[in-house]
């Protein structure tokens, strides 16, 4: 493996380096968010605005996101495989009955805005099209994400992570099972398999990224530790 550094937390993996180099990885499941083309451009804070910063995704472009996304290296691995975005490629795709739609605008919710009102994955596993209902609107979000709890936003394109959960149970990963994300992003579905109790690895290029997936998923140990103290 042709990786910077990796971190080994109980049954978590974490690695920063470029995943198209990392074949050699062993997996049961693979779940993912790739950059796939969508020419992100983010928003810079203005000098007067007060905002909290959680992270320093805003004014830097995403890795990997200005050529449209080839999946074939990913379904390569012949692995139940989801991935998010997949509209966005999916004459890429092999057909398939099974695709994932998270509804962000919330219950009642029909008014226009900038936003996608949902996000599509394709999964090439069996089964029907399932809907998951989760508030994503802008800064208005549901959950733990919410600017009430004071986690925000971390990434770009980041999952909250009930909505990754979901996705562990509709791939059918149980217990002891390794999820492998080589888009890992902020760690989002890291923190899912902690909570499922599945094995986890990770894998970020952007050494920012990496870092605030590395810290995310150690305060989610110490926290589960403390609720068991």
């Amino acid at each position: 493996m042709n990786a910077n550094k990796k971190i080994v937390m109980e049954n978590i993996e974490l690695w920063h380096g470029d995943c198209r180099d990392m074949s050699d990885i062993k997996c049961d499941v693979i779940i993912t968010d790739p950059p796939y083309g969508i020419k992100y451009i983010p928003r810079k804070i203005g000098k007067n605005e007060t905002r909290i910063k959680y992270s320093n995704f805003e004014g830097r472009k995403m890795e990997g996101d200005i050529e449209p996304f080839d999946p074939m290296w990913i379904l390569a691995f012949n692995k139940p495989t989801l991935l998010w975005g997949a509209n966005h490629y999916a004459d890429k795709l092999p057909v398939s009955s099974h695709w994932l739609v998270w509804d962000k605008r919330g219950k009642g919710y029909y008014g226009n805005n900038s936003f996608s009102d949902c996000e599509l994955s394709w999964c090439s596993t069996k089964g029907v099209a399932r809907i998951y209902l989760h508030i994503w609107n802008g800064i208005v979000r549901q959950g733990e994400e919410s600017a009430k709890y004071g986690t925000g936003k971390l990434h770009p394109t980041q999952k909250p992570v009930a909505l990754m959960m979901w996705c562990l149970k509709e791939m059918k990963v149980t217990n002891g099972m390794t999820v492998y994300d080589p888009y890992m992003g902020s760690g989002t579905t890291g923190i899912a398999c902690i909570r499922m109790g599945c094995k986890f690895i990770g894998v970020e290029k952007e050494a920012d990224y990496f870092e605030v997936a590395r810290q995310r998923i150690e305060n989610e140990f110490l926290q589960r530790k403390m609720n068991f103290a």
